[in-house]
C-alpha cells in the first residue's frame, strides 16, 4: 500500500511539473489577454494551436486553479465561440474538473502545510470555518456562488474527511450551472463578440440580464438549502 502510495505522488509531481514546463510559453500571452479582457484575442490564442486548441484550453482551465490567477470566465467564452456552446461546456467543465481532482489530491497526499503555501493561511482559515459549519454541502453551495475561490475550496475539502466521490459529484454538480449559461450566452451573442460589440449591444444586455437572473435563482435556491442545514462536521 505504501509502495502504491509512493506511485501516485510520484505520478501528480510529474503531471504537475509537465504543466508548470509549459507555463512559460503561453503565461505571459495569457495575462496579456486577461489584462485587456480580451475575448477574441483568447479565442485567435487558442485557436493558434490548431488541433492541440482543446487540450491548451483545458490545461489553462486547470492551471488556473492550481497555479495562476487566470479568470476562467475569458477562456469559458471562448471556447464557446471556437468549438461551439455544446463542445465548450464540455471542456470548460472538464479543465476545471481536472484542475479540482488534482488540487484534491494534493492536500490529501501532502497535507496542510502544503496547502497554506498555495492559497495562503488566513483564506485556508475561512475555508475551515466553512467545512466546519456546513461540512461536505460547502462544496455544492461555493460552486454554486462565488463566495469562495474555486481553488481554495478545492485545497480546503483535500484535508476535510470527505470522500472523493462525494467531493467529485458536489463540485461537478456546483460548476455546471454557471457553465451552461456562461457558454451558451457567449454562444448565443457571438457576433457581437467578435465585431466588439459586446458591452452595449441590445441582444449582450438581453443575455446578460438572463444570465443574472438565472445565477440568482440558483443562488436562491442554495441558500435556501443552506440555511435549512444544521451544522455539521465535514464528513
Amino acid at each position: 500500500m505504501e509502495k502504491k502510495n509512493q506511485w501516485v505522488k510520484i505520478g501528480i509531481l510529474l503531471v504537475i511539473i509537465a504543466m508548470i514546463a509549459i507555463v512559460p510559453s503561453f503565461r505571459e500571452t495569457a495575462f496579456n489577454i486577461v489584462e485587456k479582457n480580451n475575448f477574441v484575442a483568447m479565442k485567435e490564442y487558442i485557436q493558434s494551436f490548431g488541433i492541440w486548441g482543446p487540450i491548451i484550453s483545458m490545461l489553462m482551465m486547470t492551471i488556473n486553479t492550481m497555479i495562476i490567477p487566470l479568470p476562467t470566465f475569458i477562456i469559458t467564452v471562448a471556447n464557446s465561440l471556437i468549438y461551439g456552446w455544446e463542445w465548450g461546456i464540455i471542456l470548460s467543465w472538464s479543465g476545471a474538473m481536472l484542475g479540482a481532482a488534482l488540487n484534491f489530491a494534493l492536500a490529501k497526499i501532502y497535507g496542510r502545510p502544503l496547502v497554506e503555501k498555495m492559497v495562503g493561511k488566513k483564506s485556508l482559515e475561512i475555508a475551515d470555518g466553512f467545512f466546519e459549519k456546513y461540512g461536505k454541502h460547502t462544496i455544492m453551495i461555493t460552486r454554486l456562488l462565488p463566495i469562495l475561490s474555486f481553488g481554495i475550496v478545492s485545497y480546503a475539502a483535500g484535508l476535510t474527511k470527505i470522500r472523493f466521490s462525494t467531493y467529485w459529484w458536489a463540485t461537478g454538480v456546483g460548476q455546471a450551472p454557471a457553465t451552461i449559461v456562461y457558454s451558451y450566452i457567449a454562444y448565443s451573442i457571438g457576433d457581437e463578440i467578435l465585431k466588439g460589440d459586446a458591452i452595449i449591444s441590445v441582444p449582450v444586455l438581453f443575455w446578460a440580464v438572463i444570465a443574472v437572473l438565472t445565477l440568482m435563482v440558483f443562488a436562491w435556491a442554495a441558500k435556501g438549502f443552506l440555511m435549512d442545514k444544521k451544522p455539521q462536521k465535514a464528513q
